[in-house]
């Protein structure tokens, strides 16, 4: 079988391919104006991922939501909502299960207020893995020496290609220690710090940067704003167009300052940079003692502080890349 990867544009700034051929993972679609949307009236294939004997694929239609893997499926339907309509949805899968979630909103008789109502569906397949080949063949493709792109959603997508890859090169390739400062007692460690993030921030340059320089991408650091001083600058030519910049945010998930620089920080920056697109780079130490403690709800509370952000930039032009830089955790999305 051929291999070939191809998504929707619909989604594009949300999964790239690489997370698309993880044996763990998971994706929200929240459209724009998902309370006058309804999901199952539009029609076709949002993602199809197809390998030797590996075929992956989620499409939708007016009879449901339907994602498959090799020959197994995993179904949505509007019987399941009382409403019938599809606002949003999140997709998880692992190497033996498929799981599409939603929620909505009911008012019972009576009641002051509306409950949220969450429904979920799984199926257990049997295990799964992305073959080797295709996996070779997606890291040859994203190598192909790239100079001028077509569009800025293709300059956007590169740059998103080379964020995820990044996530794979530290979690999987044993990355995560450089980002610890130790303290030592002769040779024991005797306690370990997460890295301040100016301090982080040439370790993620200097793993970036050869990849970027492949797409026909340059990277700088700590660009200098009338709103501040952005952590990173990615530009790249684009056909009829001229030069195209996306600005790169990095903060610790234990920072006071996690909302803001999404909120309110990053958008900021790509104003005063006339940039289309951000991205907000979250590393996850795993170290505070409050609802960051846990990855899914580090995960969650950014989404929530993305959907209910009343700026359209941070709704729709910015995606998130959470970079999990605990062993435990790590080793947990790899199982």
């Amino acid at each position: 079988m051929t291999n070939r990867v191809l998504i929707s544009t619909v989604i594009k700034s949300a999964v790239s391919i690489t997370d698309l051929l993880k044996p763990k993972g998971a994706f929200t679609m929240v459209p724009v104006k998902a309370n006058n949307t309804n999901l199952f009236e539009e029609v076709g294939s949002l993602f199809i991922v197809d390998g030797d004997n590996f075929h992956f694929q989620l499409s939708m239609d007016e009879t449901g939501l339907y994602v498959e893997r090799n020959g197994e499926q995993c179904i949505l339907t509007p019987e399941m909502l009382a409403s019938r309509r599809l606002n949003f949805f999140v997709l998880t899968w692992s190497p033996n299960t498929l799981r599409l979630m939603t929620a909505e909103d009911i008012v019972r008789p009576g009641a002051n207020k509306a409950e949220r109502r969450h429904i979920s569906v799984e199926k257990e397949t049997n295990p799964s893995s992305v073959p080797l080949s295709l996996k070779r063949w997606a890291r040859d493709e994203s190598l192909i020496p790239t100079k001028i792109y077509e569009t800025e959603s293709d300059f956007r997508d590169a740059v998103y290609q080379c964020l995820a890859d990044l996530i794979i090169k530290v979690e999987d390739k044993g990355g995560t220690e450089s980002f610890w400062d130790y303290s030592y007692d002769g040779n024991k460690i005797k306690d370990k710090k997460p890295k301040k993030e100016t301090l982080a921030q040439p370790l993620i340059k200097t793993i970036i940067e050869t990849e970027l320089y492949l797409r026909g991408l340059d990277v700088f650091r700590e660009n200098i704003t009338d709103s501040g001083d952005i952590d990173f600058t990615v530009v790249g030519s684009v056909r009829e167009f001229g030069i195209a910049n996306m600005c790169i945010e990095l903060k610790n998930a234990h920072s006071e300052y996690l909302e803001n620089g999404l909120t309110n920080q990053l958008p900021n920056y790509m104003r005063s940079q006339d940039s289309q697109y951000g991205a907000y780079c979250v590393l996850n130490y795993n170290v505070d003692k409050g609802d960051n403690i846990d990855r899914a709800a580090l995960v969650q509370k950014l989404n929530l502080w993305k959907i209910n952000s009343l700026d359209n930039l941070v709704q729709t032009k910015i995606r998130i890349f959470v970079i999990d830089l605990d062993k435990n955790i790590v080793l947990n999305k790899r199982n």
